[in-house]
């Protein structure tokens, strides 16, 4: 594998797109569809059941990545399952930090972890622009999403905010790109 590149944030943030315009730079996405059972059983649970196959469909995620000659994208690793795993009351603070302390010292590093958010007002216009939306849209980025998020965050060497609010999608690629060749990590070379 070349460089491994971790997309976090919260839906609605943009992940997805970014990840997407980076396949048109030459970086593999390892996510989604090439799992798709694993992502497709993951979202049909509830609970703690969903948690645990949601970290099952990270690992699945990482593997791909492991085994690709060149630069990945990944969208979502351990931090945001586990974080939503805390939100929707799966599990406690507590446990979800013991998970992180095993998962930080046993599972690769990524190369580079991009967190994109956006303001509280514009996240939610971006959600309800979607269409039905599955619960409480108030529930999605909230205080504990946002609070565990950023402890679970520290587990990572690299780790770049990007505030997605006033950017085009186009603006979001630009900052990674350069973010990534001002560490050296452009394109994986």
């Amino acid at each position: 594998m070349g460089h491994w590149l971790i997309i976090e944030g919260d839906n609605g943030v943009g992940k997805d797109t970014l990840a997407d315009l980076l396949a048109t730079q030459g970086w593999t996405r390892v996510d989604g569809p090439r799992i798709s059972a694993a992502l497709t059983k993951a979202r049909g649970l509830a609970g703690m059941e969903k948690v645990k196959a949601f970290l099952l469909y990270n690992e699945e995620c990482r593997k791909v990545a492991a085994a690709s000659p060149g630069p990945v994208v990944q969208v979502r690793y351990w931090p945001s399952t586990l974080a939503a795993g805390f939100r929707d009351g799966h599990l406690l603070w507590n446990e979800m930090l013991k998970i992180k302390n095993v998962y930080s010292t046993v599972l690769p590093q990524p190369t580079h972890v991009i967190y994109l958010c956006c303001r509280h007002k514009e996240h939610h216009r971006r959600i309800l622009d979607r269409g039905p939306v599955r619960g409480n849209v108030d529930a999605i980025s909230d205080d504990a999403w946002i609070r565990s998020m950023n402890e679970l965050l520290t587990a990572f060497d690299v780790v770049k905010i990007i505030d997605t609010t006033m950017l085009s999608c186009g603006q979001i690629a630009q900052v990674v790109l350069d973010h990534l060749k001002e560490s050296g990590h452009d394109r994986g070379h």
